[in-house]
């Protein structure tokens, strides 16, 4: 995790987030993650003004809030490599 005086930036897993308004029409996410901890799963609540799900075409959360339709599948596939300079034979042509 990484803070400043205006934001904080948290890794865990989130099981749960719901779109909120306060008192005077604003919006806010409240999330719900779980962590692994030393006694078990320690679960922790956010609220926050922006949401991120980059967690791909398969999202748990993307699915739960209806961004991504349930038992969807993949549809592309990644991978890479490491070429050590100067091992290939590649030209730009």
């Amino acid at each position: 995790a990484t803070s400043s005086p205006l934001c904080t930036f948290v890794e865990s897993e989130v099981y749960d987030a719901e779109f909120c308004e306060d008192t005077k029409g604003n919006g806010y996410w409240k999330i719900r993650t779980s962590k692994a901890g030393e006694d078990g799963n320690i679960e922790q609540c956010y609220t926050a003004k922006m949401l991120l799900v980059c967690d791909g075409s398969t999202s748990y959360l993307g699915q739960k809030l209806g961004l991504v339709q349930k038992g969807s599948v993949s549809e592309a596939v990644c991978s890479h490599a490491y070429v050590k300079g100067g091992t290939h034979e590649w030209t730009n042509a």
